[in-house]
């Protein structure tokens, strides 16, 4: 069981999540983005980070527009427990995302 973030927005929830060494920003299930810590994974987000899901509707996400906080503080905490649905997710964060950063 790992520590893990979220934070709901209009569209969805997002999470930090520590999987495997890395800090991963999970979207709908997908692994969008990974680094080496929360912190950066909370800045990038916050600061603006474009990503698009195969299939999905929401067609380009730009998340500079949901007001996603770089202050790990304003975040809930929570786990990662695999096999839970928290802890199933899909590490696409370099086949189905634009840095923008």
């Amino acid at each position: 069981m790992n520590k893990c973030y979220e934070y709901r927005t209009s569209i969805g929830i997002f999470c930090i999540v520590k999987h495997q060494g890395c800090y991963h920003a999970v979207f709908s299930g997908i692994s969008i983005y990974s680094c080496c810590s929360a912190a950066e994974v909370a800045a990038v987000l916050s600061h603006g980070y474009k990503f698009s899901l195969l299939g999905a509707e929401l067609g380009e996400i730009d998340t500079s527009d949901l007001r996603i906080p770089i202050d790990l503080s304003d975040w809930v905490r929570c786990y990662f427990i695999p096999g839970n649905i928290r802890g199933s997710f899909k590490d696409n964060s370099t086949l189905e995302t634009q840095d923008s950063v």
